[in-house]
């Protein structure tokens, strides 16, 4: 494997690319190069920076392997300053190259799981990993008498995942509270509670009502609702959670959610002597906010934005007689959720870099202050919730961190390939059945858009086409509610009935379409699929 990375990393010599190719590297040379003077030297310089890396990202964008070979040589050729070859084009240049260096992804992904579940990918093993063609030659035999679509679950390479990431945590001297809107299958959910053993603190659920259905069917106690909710309904169940004996917690992030529970719990009590409270914590937003909060980046969470947002809830909290403050969480959406190498979009993953790492800082001291301030009123908490898969490593180093929310990381959707701190491997892939075969090269599997992802529309937010994989999407219908039409030269040798296999986008939200997940164990497919929501007969919203 080192071999194909070093043979995909290396940049060529100049005398080895055509002369098109070098024609173009003086151009950038020329745009960049040359001595400037008078009193907008610096200025008329840094254009001349700017103007080469958009420049040498179109050329990326346009022609593919050898453009991105021209920048290479161009970082690495002394007739670029060397200011431009180190700020520019040496970063731009590994930004893009994750989508080109794909051919060695399934041997890296093949490395990772190696080491995390203790088999070998030598020739004389059965296993086979997520990615690699073989992987899904073998699926397909395994699925010969399943009804189509189907959804499948890798159980080795969950498992793999979750001792990767618990791992992490126990490293950091953290816990881990299992995100279960990111696997919504009760069985998973209880085997990750079996493999992390006294690391995984509880659940993070959706909505009271999914809380409610854990607790009973996954014998989950401590619940934690991350999400504000006045519904009585709602709050009627965690109020019968709270009766059971259960460990529930809901969230508030403003003076009016803590009227509402308080007024619900004055209403409920039984007129016992020990009268019962709600658990709360609060839900700070850690979102980025510069040139003094005209901009804002991250995810429009709650509205506790400084000390004093957070001072005037715990206020609120502390003063009603029916609610027990016990938490904090401050989720880094901008980081955690934001990925940073994706291939359908590699002109802005160097500013997503950046903008994670000029960002992380104010959500450290802005959790920090939290604490401090929490210390200073000697107020006590049992958790302090943050993080997720996409940020896991830096959060943990945090001191006042007790927990990290995860829940995607172990399944490993098709999103979270494009983060550059995370290492999973794909656990989770669909089968859609091949139904027509209109012309040459187009093949046309049943349904498809279901599984388009919730978020702001982008290409990331589609399934991705794993086997065969030289089939794409026609510009014309894209991904179809009944029909997914799909171009390319494998078309013509997939037979009516075969599986064409994809990877959601997202973990969670597939599971809203199946009443179960088949789940392969090594080289078997379980005789017993395992229901989701869907299939336990419940669905939150």
């Amino acid at each position: 494997m080192s071999g194909l990375l070093s043979k995909v990393e290396q940049p060529p010599r100049l005398e080895e690319l055509p002369a098109s190719a070098r024609h173009m590297m003086s151009l950038v040379a020329f745009l960049c190069g040359g001595p400037t003077r008078g009193r907008y030297a610096l200025l008329t310089r840094l254009a001349r920076y700017v103007v080469a890396a958009v420049f040498a990202a179109v050329c990326v964008r346009a022609s593919g392997r050898l453009a991105l070979r021209i920048l290479r040589s161009a970082s690495a050729s002394p007739l670029v300053p060397s200011l431009l070859r180190r700020r520019i084009l040496a970063p731009l240049s590994a930004t893009l190259s994750p989508p080109l260096a794909s051919a060695a992804a399934p041997l890296a992904a093949a490395s990772v799981f190696d080491a995390l579940s203790g088999t070998s990918s030598s020739a004389d093993t059965v296993d086979l990993v997520p990615g690699q063609p073989a992987y899904y030659a073998q699926l397909k035999r395994l699925l010969a008498h399943t009804p189509l679509p189907a959804c499948v679950v890798d159980l080795r390479a969950f498992d793999a995942n979750a001792s990767r990431l618990l791992s992490i945590a126990r490293e950091n001297h953290k816990r881990i509270r299992i995100a279960t809107k990111s696997l919504r299958v009760p069985a998973l959910i209880k085997r990750l509670k079996e493999l992390g053993g006294d690391l995984i603190c509880g659940a993070m659920c959706y909505s009271a009502q999914e809380a409610k259905f854990l607790a009973s069917t996954c014998e989950i106690s401590n619940l934690l609702v991350a999400y504000p909710t006045v519904l009585d309904a709602d709050l009627a169940a965690a109020w019968e959670l709270l009766n059971q004996g259960h460990q529930i917690t809901l969230m508030v992030d403003c003076v009016e959610h803590v009227k509402v529970l308080e007024k619900f719990a004055f209403r409920h009590q039984l007129g016992d002597e020990d009268e019962m409270c709600f658990r709360v914590a609060i839900d700070v937003d850690v979102a980025w906010r510069p040139l003094g909060g005209l901009v804002h980046i991250g995810a429009q969470r709650s509205g506790v934005r400084s000390i004093r947002d957070f001072s005037r809830v715990l206020d609120a909290i502390l003063s009603a007689k029916h609610l027990h403050f016990v938490g904090v969480m401050g989720y880094e959406a901008h980081i955690a959720g934001l990925p940073d190498q994706s291939p359908h979009s590699s002109w802005t993953n160097l500013a997503k870099q950046l903008l994670k790492r000029c960002s992380r800082s104010g959500v450290t001291a802005f959790r920090e202050e939290i604490h401090s301030y929490l210390q200073q009123k000697n107020i006590p908490v049992e958790f302090f919730n943050g993080g997720g898969t996409g940020s896991i490593r830096t959060t943990v180093i945090e001191p006042w961190i007790t927990e990290v929310a995860v829940g995607s990381g172990f399944l490993q959707s098709q999103l979270f390939d494009y983060y550059q701190s995370n290492s999973s491997v794909p656990a989770i892939t669909f089968a859609l059945q091949a139904t027509r075969k209109p012309q040459h090269n187009v093949v046309v599997c049943q349904s498809g858009g279901f599984a388009v992802a919730s978020g702001a529309m982008h290409p990331d937010k589609l399934p991705t086409i794993c086997s065969p994989s030289h089939l794409h999407y026609t510009c014309m219908e894209g991904i179809g509610e009944v029909q997914t039409p799909l171009e390319g030269p494998d078309a013509d040798s997939i037979h009516l009935g075969d599986p064409i296999f994809f990877r959601p986008a997202k973990a969670g939200e597939i599971a809203e379409h199946f009443l179960y997940y088949w789940i392969k164990d090594g080289d078997v497919l379980q005789k017993e699929p395992l229901p989701t929501y869907r299939g336990c007969g419940v669905a939150f919203y």
